[in-house]
């Protein structure tokens, strides 16, 4: 039974051990190993300390100790970063709708007369019947059920047309093409790209459940948990702190 040190905060302390008790090992070595580092490595004396003296209640303590070793960053399941910069997405946002768009104009101008993308469809619809019919009669004699472009619903559930589908990402791609800047690492394709997310997504955690960032608890608490000795208060504060607008620069 690991031996826990008598300066750990007395909530961390027991939901230590409660998860020793039960086999928390199981989710895996490293994972066991960061849960004893983070309660038993002598640079989380002064961390655990800080944030005691800050919590608003024991919740406070426990859920920064959950996410410190649950985060996804460290676990392994946080999606990576795309790989297009965010003026490459909202360009390629704009593309999504004005190719949308073009598509319910073709499907206008098929409808003839009616100007109509819904008639469009339906001559399109037919089409592509009449060719099921023609591919199938060739490899069976007996009585056979085409659909279409028409969408099979389920029980009780109304289908959704191709035109209503094709406005509806016009709309979603606008949107997106005006939407702000995510959080999460600028250099995304950078191999620190999951580090700085921990730091970020932890930073804005403490500062909202403890009234501020506390740079050099986080520091030291991510340098253990990472066991890595490059995370610095500095560094927290560089990735957590607000960004300078420099005059006359674009947002990327």
């Amino acid at each position: 039974m690991v031996s826990l040190p008598a300066w750990l905060p007395t909530p961390i302390a027991a939901q230590a051990t409660r998860l020793l008790e039960s086999g928390v090992q199981n989710l895996g070595q490293e994972n066991h190993a960061r849960l004893i580092r983070l309660v038993c490595d002598p640079g989380m004396k002064s961390a655990w300390s800080t944030l005691k003296r800050a919590a608003p209640d024991e919740a406070a303590l426990l859920e920064f100790f959950d996410q410190v070793r649950l985060h996804p960053a460290v676990l392994g399941s946080l999606v990576q970063p795309p790989a297009l910069s965010m003026a490459q997405q909202r360009q390629a946002f704009t593309r999504i709708a004005k190719l949308a768009s073009a598509l319910l104009a073709r499907l206008e101008h098929l409808g003839g007369d009616a100007k109509s993308a819904e008639s469009g469809l339906a001559i399109l619809d037919d089409a592509v019947r009449r060719s099921e019919l023609e591919n199938l009669s060739q490899i069976s004699s007996g009585f056979v059920v085409t659909h279409g472009l028409s969408a099979l619903p389920e029980e009780d559930e109304v289908p959704v047309s191709a035109v209503e589908m094709l406005r509806a990402l016009v709309h979603s791609a606008q949107l997106a093409a005006s939407a702000p800047r995510g959080a999460g690492p600028r250099k995304r394709r950078s191999k620190s790209a999951l580090r700085t997310a921990y730091i970020q997504d932890l930073s804005r955690s403490v500062d909202k459940r403890f009234g501020k960032p506390f740079p050099s608890a986080l520091a030291a608490t991510i340098a253990v948990s990472l066991q890595d000795a490059s995370v610095t208060e500095d560094l927290v504060r560089k990735l957590s702190g607000p960004k300078r607008k420099i005059p006359g620069q674009k947002r990327s």
